[in-house]
């Protein structure tokens, strides 16, 4: 059975029986991104908002509200607009932009000049943020200089960055402030 990380590997033996699991070694864009001389004020998130993101950037924004207050001016990022409720609840605590990239280059190109990019993970009942690995994570890797991972210790996206020795912001939401 092909899976997309070793912990998904590892839910399946225990929940299924699955014999043997072998994950997928996903390809990463073959060309160097170009780093722009200074980065940007802006914090990205890449994709749709769901119940596991929600907590994690309201928690980022209050924290960038902070940091605005003393000078800092960052903005929000998303690439995809999210539903009206939720962008008014963002907005009210940071500047959000859903412009995307248009007119800005490519998505590389947007993370790149990005101060940082945000994986916001939050513990749900399903025990889905454990072997969910983050599809935007791979973007992030292959063109940001700084990533926010934020979440549980048994996230999978915290767990990869401790695996491999990145550089990590995880536990209580609180950590970020």
């Amino acid at each position: 059975c092909f899976v997309i990380t070793p912990a998904l590997g590892d839910a399946l033996r225990e929940r299924f029986g699955i014999a043997r699991t072998i994950p997928l070694a996903l390809p990463y864009e073959s060309r160097p991104v170009q780093r722009p001389p200074r980065r940007g004020n802006h914090v990205v998130h890449i994709g749709a908002i769901n119940h596991i993101y929600l907590p994690g950037l309201e928690t980022l924004a209050r924290a960038m509200a902070e940091a605005n207050q003393d000078g800092a001016n960052f903005t929000l990022q998303l690439t995809q607009a999210p539903s009206e409720p939720l962008h008014s609840r963002l907005k009210s605590l940071v500047p959000v932009d859903t412009s995307s990239r248009q007119g800005n280059g490519s998505l590389e190109e947007m993370l790149a000049r990005a101060a940082c990019a945000v994986v916001p993970v939050e513990a749900e009942p399903s025990g889905m943020y454990a072997t969910s690995f983050p599809s935007k994570l791979l973007e992030y890797l292959n063109a940001c200089e700084t990533i926010v991972v934020l979440g549980p210790e048994d996230a999978s996206a915290v767990r990869f960055f401790r695996t491999h020795s990145l550089d990590h912001i995880a536990g209580e939401q609180t950590a970020l402030a």
